[in-house]
């Protein structure tokens, strides 16, 4: 009723408020995932800063629901982008979070992100967590090399010398010898 009031005030001819309706399109699926990712981008950036880079992160919540639908997806894989930047800023524990909320979101990154998660968790100092997560990545790619170095250095950490030789032996063999273009 606003908007015919104000037609009625600029065009004072007009003895009826102006009655059409403008056309309506339905948005194309592309505009609607771009939608729901300028939500998803606020959502994160409003997000409270949460644990400091020092302190464990928050455990994503074990009974959460998960939707296995798009929406999902998307958000999984903004969370995966959201910890990739964290990642780039050497802000390891806040990758950390963000890697285990786009796996919490979208369960089947799980297997997909695993290295990278191991790297963070190797990156945080905490060897015996990336071990894990190096483990279900080569569980999948037993040939991916860069898991393979990844979790020698896991296991170094640890001290367990012997193993971390053998895996940087794997490595060397599926690499096809060095040097090995690593992106660690």
């Amino acid at each position: 009723m606003v908007v015919a009031f104000s037609f009625m005030a600029l065009d004072p001819e007009r003895s009826q408020p102006h009655t059409e309706k403008p056309e309506m399109k339905k948005p194309s699926e592309k505009s609607l995932v771009l939608l729901f990712a300028s939500l998803l981008l606020v959502m994160v950036l409003d997000a409270p800063a949460g644990a400091s880079e020092n302190q464990a992160p928050p455990v994503p919540a074990a009974g959460a629901p998960v939707r296995l639908d798009g929406t999902a997806k998307i958000a999984g894989w903004g969370c995966a982008h959201q910890a990739r930047t964290h990642a780039a800023e050497n802000k390891h524990r806040a990758a950390i979070f963000w890697y285990l909320e786009a796996v919490r979101h979208h369960p089947p990154l799980r297997k997909t992100l695993a290295r990278e998660i191991g790297y963070q968790y190797t990156r945080a100092g905490e060897p015996e967590s990336a071990i894990a997560w190096f483990n279900v990545r080569l569980s999948v790619r037993p040939e991916d090399v860069e898991a393979r170095v990844g979790l020698a250095l896991a296991v170094g950490q640890c001290r367990r010398l012997d193993r971390a030789l053998e895996q940087y032996q794997a490595a060397f063999s599926i690499g096809g010898g060095l040097p090995l273009d690593l992106d660690l």
